[in-house]
């Protein structure tokens, strides 16, 4: 009778070891998450920021980014850009959080741009 028990338990777990592996993994609330680089609302935003930072900084192609809920929405973004006042054209990084509900709605706490190096 043990033994009987014994097997009822292990084919159990085993039922619920293949059953847990089989599930779809689950979306981690709060986790970063990459952005769509197509994203008009993310390229607006954006904007915002580096018209903020330096009015002759201009967006010209979104990298890379991730998007995460905090108070807001929090956004990482590396962008090429180019400056309208010296023409060079250059690598930037920001990070900054969006809170729609606050009369300063953007909160920019990095933004940081490097001239490309030129190729050789």
């Amino acid at each position: 009778q043990i033994v009987m028990h014994c097997k009822f338990v292990f084919f159990a777990l085993l039922v619920g070891v293949v059953v847990a592996a089989d599930e779809p993994s689950r979306v981690c609330a709060g986790c970063p998450e990459q952005i769509s680089l197509d994203d008009e609302e993310v390229k607006k935003l954006l904007t915002q920021v580096t018209h903020r930072v330096n009015e002759n900084i201009v967006v010209v192609k979104l990298i890379s980014g991730t998007k995460q809920v905090v108070a807001g929405m929090k956004y990482d973004i590396v962008f090429e850009a180019s400056d309208k006042s010296t023409g060079q054209e250059k690598t930037c990084e920001t990070t900054f959080v969006h809170q729609p509900w606050l009369q300063n709605k953007l909160n920019i706490s990095n933004f940081d741009c490097r001239v490309k190096a030129s190729p050789l």
